[in-house]
């Protein structure tokens, strides 16, 4: 990818899926980047998440399942897209990632889906003609197979990028950023670091930082020793997703809570889901985590630029980062090189 406009300085605060990515798409493209990063990867939403990639399965839980649906497969379509500025490591993982498949899965017994899952069968049905029926996850599970699914370790995604940015030259500080303004920000451990762009990704953090129209939503996940095959498997009680170094299963959508205190009943909820749908877990050497999401009113992430403030913003992903994220990396990069962005302003942050 050429680069087409003057190079830019730019300041990105958050490190994680986020962050990560649009300080690769925007290093990368020629601009010069300082991506400042308060936490460790392991101990962020994104190093907690499940790195799903899976716009089907995540369209079921949308008020609108098509409308829904129509976004995280554009989203998804931006991984590609921006393929030429993700690490050499890492390309060989894209075709499982993005052509993979998840299953819909029911409990051993049952002559088929619940009614529950049945109706979001159908939404799915409707918007999608990627469903294949019949094909079972193993001889005493049944399921239904969606293609265009995927998912990755997350991880070994995040260590990967941070690792790609650092070879591209770009540079990273640990620090807590205590206040954003255009062209400037102040952190408490080095003082006032100045660019030519601000880009706020900060997850829920952000409302921190003035963005507004941000409410955090807990999550509860386990991280659950596995020996499968990466796939995406989600039912009623819960998906677990399985990667090359263990699996998770989750999660909870605690709205309003923003705390990351581990609950022992929702962990015991987790475990007997868990169980009901896959009983050979070793549940026992299950480990509870708990991560915030960022959630807007509508659901939908916050990309562009704040008109009041002239602060880049990328952030509200709720529970689909993995997905949004480079096509958060394209409009941020439309933006900061003067070019128009290619959402179509659906996802303005002043839209409310």
């Amino acid at each position: 990818m050429t680069q087409s406009s003057p190079s830019r300085s730019v300041i990105i605060v958050g490190g994680g899926i986020t962050g990560l990515t649009i300080a690769v798409a925007l290093q990368g493209s020629g601009h010069k980047v300082t991506l400042i990063a308060r936490d460790a990867p392991e101990n962020i939403a994104s190093g907690i998440a499940a790195g799903m990639v899976a716009p089907a399965m995540e369209a079921m839980y949308e008020s609108d399942p098509a409308l829904g649906f129509q976004r995280l497969k554009a989203a998804q379509q931006a991984w590609r897209d921006l393929m030429p500025l993700w690490p050499q490591s890492l390309r060989f993982l894209w075709p499982e990632v993005l052509e993979g498949h998840s299953y819909f899965v029911w409990p051993e017994g049952e002559e088929g889906p619940p009614e529950s899952l049945r109706r979001t069968g159908a939404e799915l049905t409707a918007i999608s003609d990627d469903l294949r029926h019949g094909l079972g996850v193993q001889a005493d599970l049944s399921a239904v197979r969606v293609a265009g699914d995927g998912n990755v370790s997350a991880m070994i995604l995040l260590e990967a990028f941070e690792a790609h940015f650092r070879a591209l030259e770009g540079v990273m500080v640990r620090g807590t950023v205590e206040r954003v303004e255009a062209g400037r920000v102040h952190v408490a451990q080095i003082g006032e670091v100045t660019a030519d762009e601000i880009v706020i990704a900060a997850g829920y953090d952000s409302h921190r930082l003035g963005v507004s129209n941000l409410s955090p939503i807990k999550g509860h996940l386990l991280d659950v020793p596995a020996d499968r095959p990466p796939v995406v498997m989600r039912g009623a009680a819960g998906y677990l997703a399985t990667r090359t170094d263990g699996a998770r299963f989750g999660a909870t959508m605690q709205s309003g809570q923003a705390d990351l205190a581990i609950e022992p009943d929702i962990v015991a909820d987790l475990k007997r889901r868990a169980r009901a749908l896959f009983p050979d877990l070793d549940l026992d050497k299950a480990v509870p985590r708990t991560g915030i999401r960022a959630s807007t009113p509508d659901g939908w992430p916050l990309i562009g630029r704040d008109p009041a403030s002239g602060v880049l913003i990328a952030t509200g992903m709720r529970r689909n980062g993995y997905v949004f994220a480079p096509l958060a990396a394209r409009i941020i990069l439309a933006l900061v090189e003067g070019r128009e962005r290619l959402d179509g302003g659906v996802y303005r942050p002043d839209r409310f």
